[in-house]
């Protein structure tokens, strides 16, 4: 009927289940040094409070294993948020669909999980990985894998459809709450100013605006809109179409060295204007007062290959009349 105590200065796993089933109390202590020794004793005469921790190794005589314990835990809850991370992130969602604000095609939404928490309620570690799963249609779709930091993940969508979808992380056997995303464009009815609201304060996570990608925005006017990778095939066309044009030029008259170096000029002249206006560089908005479009970002991108043609040709007349 004794009470025994056990405090171990090495490895806190050598005991076995039998011993362990006999022990009335256990210490880790992980360190021989006398500090560890002094701490104790000031434990055995209850100087010290007793502190609940976890285990930082696998200890097979408790059926205690380091992995299973830091995985997440799915009896816990997380939350899936769009916009900037809200700190209130431990909440456990409620059993149902969320409704985000209304999004557009080509915007970026920013989606993060909450806190996920593994089996001793403590953040998961670093580099857990986690998957968010797109729905649209009845097709699921998993975006590129990612990993936990501080117990959150993050990833980055672009909408490149006008479906409504829905988005959910998960994370071992672990899952979040669902979240219903509605595109403009799709013929539904739009989420009202008042429904936006609550739902927002719901989910306790503002949700930006969705940023544009290469900083190219769909213009307002009747133009059509483009994905960012098709504009920058159509303005490669235009740009080496127009350096070609250029060098075939140069080498009808005769001027072949001339033709390559105006074809070069054209070129380079395209690209750097290209990069300007998609970098949303100083002075863009002076020229384009809405975002560009499609058609308003060749026009330009033509413009400037002509330009560094003319200013190759100037330069070709001036050196010719110098000489």
């Amino acid at each position: 009927e004794k009470k025994i105590v056990v405090f171990a200065f090495g490895a806190p796993y050598n005991l076995d289940a039998t011993n362990i089933s006999k022990v009335t109390a256990f210490f880790g202590l992980y360190t021989k040094l006398p500090a560890s020794q002094e701490v104790a004793v000031k434990i055995l005469f209850k100087e010290f409070p007793s502190i609940s921790g976890s285990l930082p190794v696998s200890v097979p005589g408790i059926n205690y294993d380091l992995i299973t314990a830091t995985s997440p835990d799915p009896d816990r809850g997380f939350i899936i948020q769009v916009g900037d991370f809200s700190v209130d992130a431990t909440q456990i969602p409620e059993d149902e669909t969320l409704v985000s604000p209304a999004f557009e095609v080509e915007d970026i939404l920013e989606i993060h999980t909450g806190i996920i928490i593994d089996h001793n309620g403590n953040p998961v570690p670093d580099g857990t990985p986690v998957t968010f799963v797109i729905t649209s249609q009845g097709e699921s779709t998993s975006l590129p894998l990612t990993t936990t930091q501080d117990g959150i993940a993050s990833v980055s969508y672009h909408i490149e459809a006008s479906d409504d979808f829905t988005i959910q992380a998960e994370s071992s056997l672990a899952k979040s709450n669902e979240l219903e995303i509605t595109v403009i464009g799709n013929g539904s009815e739009l989420t009202s100013a008042t429904e936006m609201s609550t739902v927002t304060a719901e989910m306790s996570s503002p949700v930006p605006v969705g940023t544009k990608e290469d900083g190219i925005t769909p213009s307002n006017g009747s133009a059509p809109q483009f994905s960012p990778w098709r504009i920058w095939s159509i303005c490669l066309v235009i740009i080496f179409t127009a350096s070609l044009f250029a060098y075939q030029v140069g080498a009808s008259v005769g001027l072949v060295r001339w033709g390559l170096r105006w074809g070069f000029a054209s070129l380079i002249s395209g690209l750097i204007v290209y990069n300007y206006v998609a970098l949303n560089l100083p002075g863009t908005s002076l020229i384009f007062r809405d975002s560009p479009s499609g058609f308003t970002l060749g026009l330009a991108v033509l413009l400037g290959s002509l330009f560094g043609w003319l200013l190759a040709y100037l330069f070709q007349r001036f050196s010719l009349s110098s000489k």
